[in-house]
């Protein structure tokens, strides 16, 4: 539905007033700047006038695959500036593209939306994935099982509530 309706083209909108709120309350607002195949080119400047604090991509929301150009200049970005890059995988598929990805490029922090494909990560050791955190956002997503499966292999320091 999203799609359908193209919503998209509000997220520009949305990173302007998260940006107002954090000028507003900047002890208590940490802003995620919302990557879409529009503004990535505005990305350098954006940073520069906002000072976001982390980077958010949502395959749901807009088509792109790991690996494609798109994807790849913003999370390249995102691992020069030491930005983490919040990011919503669609599929399994996806999300064994990037924890390849995320075994290429040991410096980019990575937070994974709602605790998706936790399994895959628990084929490795903690340290394979130093720099990934799973977000837990969203009860209906995350059930307390998978919370604690993820919790005993990484420990509480890798779990975040957005």
């Amino acid at each position: 539905m999203i799609k359908l309706i193209r919503a998209i083209k509000d997220i520009p909108k949305g990173n302007e007033y998260v940006w107002q709120l954090k000028k507003e309350l900047p002890e208590k607002v940490l802003q995620s700047y919302w990557i879409t195949k529009v503004n990535v080119m505005n990305l350098e400047q954006d940073y520069e006038r906002m000072h976001f604090d982390l980077v958010k991509m949502h395959q749901c929301w807009e088509d792109f695959e790991v690996g494609d150009d798109y994807f790849c200049k913003a999370a390249m970005w995102a691992e020069q500036n030491n930005v983490p890059m919040f990011i919503h995988i669609y599929n399994q598929t996806e999300m064994k593209k990037l924890i390849l990805y995320i075994k290429e490029h040991p410096n980019m922090k990575v937070i994974i939306g709602h605790l998706y494909w936790l399994e895959l990560f628990l084929e490795d050791s903690k340290e394979a994935f130093h720099n990934v955190y799973f977000d837990l956002s969203n009860g209906y997503f995350v059930s307390k099982e998978r919370i604690m499966l993820g919790y005993s292999h990484f420990g509480a320091e890798h779990f975040l509530l957005g």
